[in-house]
């Protein structure tokens, strides 16, 4: 499938290394060796949701490209490492797939190429564009920690029942206005965004 310029322009939305790492599901230290070696490009930028500091950030294209990237199991260089990247994200942005041979040990297959990173670049676009819609900072509630647009309930509240047994589907039956999938960016965002130190009682139940 072709990425049309309108759909390149509603998905401009950038993630912070956590997040691009749990989008990928690339360890985080793997993620930041790719910056290091320059292997992929991050861009310096705010995410509001996040917080007011800037940071390094990734757009949705470097996270399909690392989905693949950081799927070969084989000893690559990281010249060929560059090579590769380069390749991915030019096929993914213009959306014609081709085959990709490195070396007589690493083939890319352009099927194999099209599933994965288009998959990772549909659920990157999805994550971004539900986490801005519904994951907010608001200075006179919770002290300004990210909760979901329009309640009182923190982003962690929500990550920390689902870890201590309950299901997405109970908390959208006691909360009906907030979609499925703001649930589900909650979580993520939660993930990639630990509060700092170690919260006291069971914050998950104050919301």
């Amino acid at each position: 499938m072709t990425i049309t310029t309108d759909e390149i322009n509603k998905r401009k939305s950038l993630v912070t290394v956590n997040e691009a790492a749990l989008l990928s599901d690339s360890p985080e230290r793997a993620v930041r060796k790719a910056i290091e070696d320059r292997v992929i490009s991050c861009i310096k930028a705010k995410v509001k949701s996040v917080g007011p500091k800037t940071r390094e950030t990734l757009d949705v294209y470097t996270v399909a490209v690392l989905s693949v990237l950081l799927d070969i199991n084989l000893p690559v260089s990281k010249v060929e490492k560059i090579r590769i990247s380069k390749h991915l994200r030019n096929c993914l942005m213009h959306g014609k797939y081709e085959d990709f041979v490195l070396n007589k040990y690493v083939f890319l297959s352009s099927s194999k190429m099209e599933e994965t990173a288009r998959a990772v670049f549909d659920k990157t676009s999805r994550y971004t564009s539900v986490r801005d819609a519904w994951v907010h900072r608001y200075p006179g509630i919770k002290g300004g920690t990210p909760v979901i647009k329009g309640t009182r309930m923190t982003v962690y509240s929500v990550l920390g029942r689902v870890e201590n047994g309950d299901s997405l589907n109970d908390i959208a039956k006691e909360n009906p206005d907030i979609p499925h999938e703001a649930l589900e960016a909650a979580i993520t965002f939660a993930k990639a965004n630990p509060m700092r130190g170690r919260p006291s009682g069971r914050p998950w139940e104050k919301t």
